[in-house]
């Protein structure tokens, strides 16, 4: 196997040595945990904007520091709604069905996690409508809970209910509340 690997490598770069390939293959086993570790740091780093956004956002919702909650879910949404209106018409454009709520299996709620970007600007959209309905911006909020309601594939993590659900379920069910109960 090391050799028809050696033979692969060679015959498709042309210049690989034996002995670099050797130390690549030592470099690996040597270092691979250190590897694994130092990607999985760079992962979290790589998706920690938008997620620090959305949790300062429901911390600062959760507080009644409503204005904080605006503030922050919209940071969160100015820098990253492209992304998630892309990732939102990929399931759309795939006819990919959106990822169940409630409890999942660990597989499941990987694959969910996998679209973070999604979930949050959803998710953050909802915070805004929330934070906007406590200060009596009923427009306001009735508009924020519309741009939630276009991204029915986000998922929020209720992490003490170990479960998802979706915001933009929930923001229709505002949106009706208010529409019912407001002027």
């Amino acid at each position: 196997m090391l050799s028809q690997s050696f033979r692969t490598m060679k015959s498709n770069s042309g210049i690989l040595s034996a002995k670099s390939f050797v130390f690549i293959l030592l470099t690996l086993l040597v270092f691979g945990s250190t590897f694994t570790i130092l990607s999985q740091v760079l992962e979290q780093r790589g998706r920690g904007l938008n997620e620090q956004l959305t949790t300062e956002a429901w911390q600062a919702l959760n507080t009644r520091k409503f204005s904080n909650a605006i503030r922050k879910a919209s940071e969160c949404i100015d820098e990253f709604e492209p992304s998630a209106i892309q990732e939102q018409n990929g399931f759309l454009r795939d006819s990919i069905p959106c990822p169940p709520t409630g409890h999942v299996d660990d597989s499941t709620k990987r694959r969910i996690f996998e679209h973070g970007v999604l979930n949050d600007v959803g998710t953050c959209w909802f915070i805004k409508g929330r934070a906007l309905e406590r200060l009596d911006s009923i427009v306001q909020a009735r508009n924020a809970y519309r741009r939630s309601m276009r991204y029915p594939c986000a998922r929020t993590y209720d992490k003490p209910q170990d479960l998802f659900w979706s915001p933009a379920k929930v923001s229709g069910e505002r949106l009706q509340y208010l529409n019912e109960n407001s002027d």
